[in-house]
């Protein structure tokens, strides 16, 4: 047993004098953490290690009920104590606008003691004296990287300061979010203001609308397309109070590289996948056009699996090719649907046959090597569809009707089908000898 783990159990049967043997054994230890771990957490960050010492310390000996288990035990609650008592140094200093300068320009990542750091001011500054309106909007960066999180007991602690500095009654932020300009970076700011059915924004969704297509790129919008970002959720809630954004040919741009990275397995859509026709409604006609010419050419072009982007864009894709010319429909024909039976997933090709069930131009479009070629690759699978989908307990009227269609349509003899037909015939022959 070492002679701090000693002294620790004598505190802890209530020995005074035992407080004054372990200051001088564990000082040393407690100034590297305070000088060394957490400089390098905070760069460039001023705090007087001496005194973040002596505070931590006074917590730690002066606790009731506190049982030190080892050594190790011990400086680990003193590093916690140092990092919860640098929110009151902070506000005392008034550093944090330092702390954010110095990591300007720096790759910094979430870290825990950054994320403690930063709510132990909160903690200390229950009021928002401290953390004004100004020193948020400047600290941005910082506070939204390190607290736009949920944390389990904790919930999200960005969520909790927005709504704490937008129900303030001066409306400071507000008017800041107003003054910013649309900057994705403020994404979610802006979401929780106009969620919060308390607070007058009519003026922010209004500038919002009006600023949101001038003021974000095709850059911008392809990080949120990837990210599912904030400020889709925006554009969500402007279309919910009535506020239409109309976003422009950038938005157009991004979306069409974005189903070149989801082709590409580079992204994929999850939690905003059932709003997506929504977004394409913040279209004009002519830039949803647009859209609907590119994309046909941006599957042709792929040769992946079309599944990802049936799943969002669906009903575009069937107007697009409705509308597409003789020559982009034979593509398609030529580069998506003769890869889509090789690949042998089962709901891809089913897409396909009620696509071509639905648009019988398509088939059409291609020349006699296009259509023997597909005959070729998908009779085995409408052969053994046909079979099973008559099974008494898997009849299908409509996906049995499908397969008919684009059998017939290629060629395809369901020889079952004739079979079953002509013995069908033969038994109401006999039904009628019979009456």
């Amino acid at each position: 047993m070492s002679d701090v783990t000693r002294i620790l159990a004598a505190i802890e049967r209530g020995d005074v004098r035992a407080v004054d043997k372990l200051f001088p054994l564990v000082y040393q230890e407690l100034r590297q953490l305070a000088a060394q771990r957490f400089s390098k957490e905070l760069p460039g960050q001023t705090l007087q290690a001496t005194a973040l010492v002596h505070e931590a310390y006074l917590r730690l000996v002066g606790a009731e009920n506190q049982h030190w288990s080892s050594r190790h035990h011990f400086f680990s609650a003193a590093a916690e104590a140092m990092r919860t008592g640098m929110g009151k140094y902070c506000i005392e200093f008034d550093l944090l606008e330092e702390i954010c300068e110095s990591v300007k320009g720096v790759d910094v990542c979430r870290s825990n003691c950054m994320y403690k750091f930063i709510r132990s001011v909160i903690s200390e500054d229950v009021e928002n004296k401290y953390l004004t309106t100004s020193k948020f909007m400047r600290c941005h960066p910082l506070i939204e990287l390190q607290l736009d999180i949920d944390v389990e007991d904790e919930g999200n602690a960005y969520e909790s300061l927005v709504e704490r500095l937008s129900r303030k009654e001066d409306g400071s932020l507000l008017r800041a979010l107003e003054e910013q300009g649309t900057d994705a970076e403020f994404g979610h700011a802006y979401y929780i203001a106009l969620k919060d059915e308390t607070l007058d924004t009519a003026s922010l969704a209004n500038d919002l609308c009006r600023e949101m297509r001038r003021n974000l790129s095709t850059s911008d919008w392809l990080e949120q397309l990837k990210e599912e970002g904030w400020m889709l959720r925006v554009v969500l809630v402007l279309l919910e109070r009535g506020c239409k954004p109309n976003l422009d040919n950038k938005f157009v741009d991004a979306l069409i590289e974005h189903v070149r990275l989801i082709l590409a397995g580079e992204a994929q859509v999850e939690a905003s996948s059932q709003s997506w026709p929504l977004l394409l409604d913040t279209l004009s006609d002519v830039e949803r056009e647009q859209f609907r010419r590119q994309l046909p050419d941006v599957l042709s072009e792929a040769g992946k699996p079309v599944l990802p982007i049936v799943a969002l864009y669906e009903e575009e894709l069937r107007v697009a090719l409705k509308n597409a010319d003789k020559s982009v429909k034979k593509r398609f024909v030529k580069q998506v649907c003769m890869d889509i039976p090789d690949r042998k997933e089962a709901r891809e090709i089913k897409w396909m046959i009620m696509l071509l069930r639905d648009d019988k131009s398509l088939i059409k479009s291609g020349d006699r090597t296009d259509r023997e070629g597909l005959h070729n690759r998908l009779q085995p699978f409408l052969k053994e569809e046909y079979d099973r989908v008559r099974e008494p307990d898997s009849i299908d009227e409509d996906w049995l009707a499908a397969i008919k269609d684009v059998a017939k349509q290629l060629g395809v003899k369901l020889m079952l089908e004739t079979k079953e037909e002509g013995t069908n015939q033969e038994d109401s022959k006999n039904t009628e000898e019979k009456k």
